[in-house]
């Protein structure tokens, strides 16, 4: 009964001086929403980044030629000389970009379409999946099979409800036959893209001949112990394939580009934990200016209710009685503010969330600990800043306190 009747004394408080409480709720409210908002965007974009980079496993790694005034470029003979040279290889595959094509079904049209000759050996080192279908063999990319697996964006502007398996597709005007469609993924400078269609290199270099593809290769070791070693026996193997790759580089820049996921990864990680110390310190900063606040006008309320303190401890009231009110007071000031904020927060997230592809916005993660985390964070501010004044308020002599004017 004491307990309901300290929440009681404390609920009376904070409405005699509404005002100010409102305020001083707003302030919690307003550091807990933008930094819950803040570090839960920051997650989120971390994340997406992650997601786009999904196809690389932590064994893979690109190659690719920077064209800078020369004429270098890599070959499907460049990978089948990585396979035979370098045994600690489990796959090295040509990746062949073409310019974007047209594509015709039954009339209807898709322009801007990526075209992309894949090896075979290209679906071991990548982990996208299909959601129906096959993906093309090395018999069919050997005997120039006109075959093509199609992405999502393509399977729905064009087949719609149809099934697209076993349909002859336009490309540029010349039939494939459609033997795979993509699963639907993320995008991203190494995840693809969901308008892109795969063919057999063999077939694209005989129907698109005065088309120039852009040539990388994608490689996947057998142990991650082997990758540093892969690495420079790469570099040995191409430059000595492509001795311009020697005369090209200097000290500060080569045309050979080397694109490691662990390395990536280890660079990503070490940036997101770095924006999330910052956010952290931000956040602090913000609710300790809170805290202030709270603390301040916790010591103005005990000011100012010095005779009712008096008062109530002639009466009897004990100083555990007098510490719990004031206590209580903070924490539904605080709680309340950091409720408020978190509901603004998760508001904000549906919001940027629910914002179409082409705004480029990831979509924040909400996780269950931070939310967790702000209401905790909101009863440590409650109590840091009203323990003070409580005990303040309980140590108020009543004789003292009852002539005070």
């Amino acid at each position: 009964m004491i307990i309901f009747e300290v929440i009681r004394m404390a609920v009376r408080g904070v409405r005699a001086n509404l005002l100010r409480s409102m305020l001083t709720t707003l302030g919690i409210a307003v550091g807990v929403g933008c930094v819950v908002t803040l570090i839960a965007y920051s997650a989120g974009n971390t994340k997406q980044l992650l997601d786009q980079f999904s196809g690389f496993g932590t064994k893979s790694m690109s190659v690719s030629l920077e064209n800078r005034d020369t004429s270098l470029g890599l070959t499907i003979d460049d990978a089948a000389a990585l396979r035979r040279e370098i045994p600690v290889l489990q796959v090295a595959a040509a990746t062949l970009f073409f310019a974007n094509v047209d594509l015709e079904l039954n009339g209807a049209a898709k322009s801007g379409v990526t075209l992309t000759a894949v090896e075979p050996e290209y679906f071991k080192a990548r982990t996208f999946e299909l959601s129906s279908g096959r993906y093309f063999s090395q018999n069919d990319n050997l005997s120039m099979q006109q075959q093509v697996v199609i992405g999502a964006n393509v399977k729905d502007e064009l087949f719609m409800n149809l099934d697209p398996i076993g349909q002859q597709l336009l490309i540029q005007g010349k039939p494939f036959e459609v033997i795979g469609v993509m699963a639907r993924r993320d995008e991203g400078r190494h995840g693809g893209s969901n308008d892109e269609v795969l063919v057999p290199p063999y077939t694209a270099l005989v129907e698109f001949p005065t088309m120039d593809p852009m040539v990388n290769i994608d490689i996947e070791v057998k142990d991650e112990k082997y990758l540093e070693f892969a690495k420079t026996r790469v570099t040995e193997v191409l430059e000595a394939r492509h001795p311009e790759i020697v005369l090209a580089k200097n000290e500060r820049w080569s045309p050979l580009n080397i694109w490691m996921f662990n390395d990536w990864l280890k660079r990503r990680t070490a940036a997101a934990n770095s924006m999330s110390r910052f956010l952290l310190v931000i956040g602090l900063l913000c609710l300790t200016i809170g805290a202030v606040g709270v603390m301040n006008i916790m010591l103005v309320a005990v000011e100012e209710r010095t005779l009712e303190i008096g008062l109530r401890k002639a009466l009897g009231a004990t100083r555990p009685v007098i510490i719990g009110q004031f206590l209580s007071e903070s924490l539904i000031v605080c709680l309340s503010g950091g409720a408020i904020g978190l509901g603004v927060a998760i508001v904000a997230c549906a919001k940027m969330a629910a914002l179409p592809d082409d705004a480029n916005v990831p979509d924040p993660l909400l996780s269950q600990s931070l939310m967790v985390g702000a209401i905790l964070v909101s009863l440590v501010i409650a109590l840091a800043a009203g323990t003070w004044p409580a005990v303040l308020a309980s140590s108020t002599d009543p004789i003292e306190s009852l002539s005070y004017e």
